[in-house]
């Protein structure tokens, strides 16, 4: 009576065949995530700099730049638009810090899937195999 490893080949490959296919999944949304994350800084940036020239020019057809230099309301107008862009772009960068980490996490947790789902299989294909061999010391006496 040989004990068959087919069944246990097969599953193991499962396993391993879905880990792949889940990992290159996670990878890949992971690479889209970023992708996106640096359009949205780059489109950010790109607003901000068309705001500011719009801005400053507004400011000035009201009078409050010129040759008498810049008025308080203009300065702190520009130190604001200034200062909500630092704001609004941290802000960015830790959504997108945050993302990362969660496909990261999504990693970890894969990984530990896999060495758990191996960990139970090889737990069964030793079970069995202890189980082959009572049989056989078993039905040995009568053998000989």
């Amino acid at each position: 009576m040989a004990y068959d490893n087919s069944g246990y080949e097969r599953s193991r490959r499962g396993i391993e065949t879905q880990y792949t296919a889940d990992t290159a999944a996670n990878d890949y949304a992971r690479s889209i995530s970023q992708q996106r994350g640096n359009r949205r800084k780059a489109d950010q940036q790109s607003n901000f700099k068309r705001g500011w020239g719009r801005n400053a020019s507004a400011w000035g057809a009201k009078g409050h730049t010129g040759s008498r230099g810049k008025s308080g309301f203009y300065q702190r107008a520009i130190g604001e638009y200034a200062s909500d862009y630092q704001r609004d772009r941290a802000r960015l960068s830790q959504d997108l810090r945050s993302e990362q980490d969660q496909y990261a996490l999504a990693q970890q947790r894969l990984d530990a899937e896999k060495q758990n789902a191996l960990a139970e299989l090889e737990a069964k294909k030793r079970m069995e195999i202890a189980l082959l061999a009572e049989n056989i010391q078993a039905v040995a006496p009568g053998i000989g």
